[in-house]
């Protein structure tokens, strides 16, 4: 179906019905992946990455500070590292509130999971009207084996931040699709290159050990340059329409 048409899940008589049954689901799967990841809780650090990124880190295990947010989005991390600040202001943030008690970042990981979770099932059930389909595919996106490294690895944060802004960004393109035709300019138009832009400095950015900061700064321009330039399109477009 095309994105600019009338959903099913936002046309149909029984949409507040259809909503509460979403809902119910997302609840379910919240509470399932909550419980099947829940010994995570009680695992430790590991001693692969988990240094570089929080236990070795005195930049993160300060929290967060002027210099430590200075050092996040500008400075050289050193080459088992990469430039992705909002993955580092979360350490921060987490070793400020848990300090170096593993059981609170993973919980953070988690938390991050189950919300992924709950988007899947509700991004896509915007898209396709088909609740019990999206309710699955959010059910093999939730358990799937391979996500296990992601939740289970503090050093992954930057894994679940990308993603949960990539659906973000879905979901601010599907409630602009759906509002195309009626009244005003919606205020969402620009808000999916804005999440696409979080997700950009939450993924990391590779770089050799012997690249520069500025280097790895550059490498951002395309898509710092892609989310500007898409979303001043998107809004004239809208313009022009009315």
């Amino acid at each position: 179906m095309r994105m600019d048409q009338p959903n099913p899940a936002a046309t149909t008589s029984g949409n507040t019905s259809q909503s509460k049954q979403v809902l119910l689901l997302c609840l379910l799967l919240a509470f399932a992946t909550a419980a099947v990841y829940w010994p995570v809780a009680k695992q430790p650090f590991t001693n692969y990455d988990d240094p570089d990124y929080v236990t070795a880190n005195p930049e993160v295990q300060q929290g967060i500070t002027w210099n430590g947010l200075a050092w996040a989005f500008g400075q050289l991390h050193g080459e088992r590292t990469y430039w992705h600040p909002l993955t580092w202001v979360s350490h921060m943030a987490d070793c400020q509130l848990f300090g170096l008690n593993p059981a609170g970042h993973h919980l953070v990981n988690l938390l991050l999971h189950i919300l992924n979770t709950v988007l899947v099932c509700w991004v896509f059930w915007r898209m396709t009207g088909a609740p019990w389909r999206c309710a699955l595919l959010a059910g093999l996106f939730a358990l799937h084996p391979l996500q296990v490294d992601t939740v289970a690895w503090v050093a992954e944060r930057k894994n679940l931040l990308s993603a949960m802004f990539w659906l973000l960004t879905i979901w601010a393109y599907v409630l602009y699709a759906e509002a195309r035709r009626a009244g005003p300019r919606p205020l969402t138009t620009d808000h999916g290159p804005r999440f696409t832009l979080h997700a950009s400095t939450s993924f990391p950015c590779s770089s050799s050990p012997s690249a520069s900061c500025a280097n790895r700064s550059w490498s951002r321009c395309p898509s710092f340059s892609c989310c500007w330039i898409t979303g001043r399109w998107g809004g004239s477009g809208r313009e022009k329409e009315e």
